[in-house]
């Protein structure tokens, strides 16, 4: 029971602090939205995009953005086998839980996002530079595992 609600709070903490970020940063004459409900059917949910799992939330050293990993199912990825004892990295070397993930940064007051990553590979471990110009992470698009440096200010990577 312990291991089911500690799994279950280790899911909830990021949703519960972007939800907290961005209402502490929202701009207070914003005006309300208004939206029809709509029922989900068995495709959207398949398509939902979600944290990662083991995402660390990475607030700039500015406190303007936020950077995060998110699970994405739709993304190109290598098939994996389904075996018992199966290892735990993809053959690129990645963690396999990272096989489907996007890195995205988010201007806080704003609610602008970004996606720093291509749609091949995983990619994993954002990291804010000292100065918030840049977002360090890892990549294994071209089939090993890199480190990959955003530039926030020029918008480009290498």
């Amino acid at each position: 029971m312990q291991f089911v609600m500690f799994n279950l709070l280790l899911f909830c903490l990021p949703l519960l602090s972007i939800s907290y970020l961005t209402l502490c940063y929202a701009e207070s004459d914003a005006k309300p939205r208004t939206r029809t409900p709509k029922l989900l059917n068995s495709s959207d949910i398949l398509r939902i995009k979600s944290l990662a799992f083991d995402t660390v939330l990475k607030l700039s050293p500015d406190r303007e953005y936020l950077a995060y990993t998110v699970a994405n199912p739709e993304r190109k990825s290598i098939s994996l086998p389904r075996t018992a004892g199966a290892s735990s990295f993809l053959p690129t070397g990645a963690l396999k839980n990272h096989y489907n993930s996007e890195i995205w940064v988010t201007h806080i007051s704003t609610r602008e996002s970004h996606i720093l990553t291509s749609d091949v590979g995983g990619n994993w471990a954002p990291q804010w530079s000292p100065d918030g110009r840049y977002v360090a992470f890892y990549s294994d698009r071209t089939g090993t595992p890199q480190l990959w440096v955003w530039d926030r200010i020029e918008n480009k990577q290498r």
